[in-house]
């Protein structure tokens, strides 16, 4: 069985005893668990950075969403759907995000991609796989009516590397992981065990797709 995806559904302890070869006992096999109506559910992966330093007074009230680089080019669509994530994940944590027109306490600087690397941990001589990421990064607003960015309250970058999935499809999962670290300090990273049907994810999703 594929260790990136768990049965939830009853299978029964063995199987007939086919006496014929081993591609007729396959075959039964995906008959018996189609009929038996088993559903799997891929798991994820996740690496996970976070820092933190003080946390302001307010705790996670009146964050702005913002894009790290305004000037990138991004689709539309799939920024809709990344800030759409990222906002519902971290109003679970309690963050509410700032009204219109009134100055945010914070903003949270967003950032995401996918990049092709070499290996798990970019050794030499493993195949290349995609790393699909997201980071965001808790500002204060500069106060003094300065340029540039403000000092950062905390930092949270969460990755996965697989080829089977989409950034779009994967991304729920993604601010999952990163609105349950927010405001912490890993230290170091962490590879944490993520399913698809965990309910911060599957409410995620939800929203973001509209349903």
């Amino acid at each position: 069985m594929d260790e990136t995806a768990l049965a939830v559904c009853p299978i029964p302890a063995m199987f007939p005893r086919v006496h014929r070869n081993t591609f007729l006992a396959v075959g039964l096999a995906a008959v018996v668990a189609l009929v038996s109506g088993c559903l799997f559910i891929p798991s994820h992966q996740v690496a996970v950075d976070a820092i933190s330093g003080p946390l302001p007074e307010s705790g996670l009230t009146g964050y702005q969403l913002v894009d790290k680089d305004p000037l990138m080019v991004r689709d539309p669509a799939l920024q809709k759907h990344v800030f759409s994530c990222v906002a519902t994940a971290l109003e679970t944590k309690g963050a509410t995000a700032a009204l219109a027109g009134v100055r945010p306490t914070f903003v949270i600087e967003v950032e995401y991609g996918a990049n092709r690397s070499v290996g798990s941990r970019g050794y030499p001589g493993m195949a290349l796989l995609t790393e699909h990421f997201l980071q965001i990064s808790a500002r204060r607003p500069r106060v003094d009516g300065g340029k540039g960015r403000g000092e950062e309250i905390w930092n949270v970058r969460t990755s996965v590397r697989e080829d089977q999935v989409t950034l779009a499809a994967v991304m729920p999962v993604l601010a999952a992981v990163a609105a349950d670290y927010a405001g912490l300090d890993t230290l170091v990273e962490k590879t944490i065990s993520i399913r698809e049907d965990a309910p911060l994810v599957v409410l995620v999703k939800s929203v973001a797709s509209g349903k």
